[in-house]
């Protein structure tokens, strides 16, 4: 099933970068979270506009030899964004 919900960066959260890893911080609780390149780039996607589905296909076409992994990988990293609250669910479209 595709999945069509979309994203909102939570602008309490400020983004370090470094070589292999990102943080993202909260700055009004202090809370950290440690990003891997490939869930510091959907997240990044997230703040696009794109939905899940549409990132999935662009990462799909971008690195075709890890195909089979994407659509997982994509959907874990955002389960796991939205869990420590990185992002912010739109009302545009609600439902998988």
């Amino acid at each position: 099933m595709k999945d069509l919900r979309k994203f909102n960066l939570n602008p309490d959260f400020k983004t370090e970068e470094f070589e292999n890893e990102v943080l993202l911080y909260a700055v009004s609780t202090g809370k950290g979270v440690y990003l891997n390149k490939t869930a510091g780039l959907v997240r990044g996607m997230c703040g696009t506009g794109s939905s899940v589905e549409e990132i999935i296909i662009l990462l799909e076409e971008a690195f075709p030899e890890q195909k089979n992994d994407i659509r997982h990988d994509v959907e874990t990293a955002v389960e796991a964004l939205l869990a420590h609250g990185a992002l912010l669910q739109t009302d545009e479209h609600d439902a998988r």
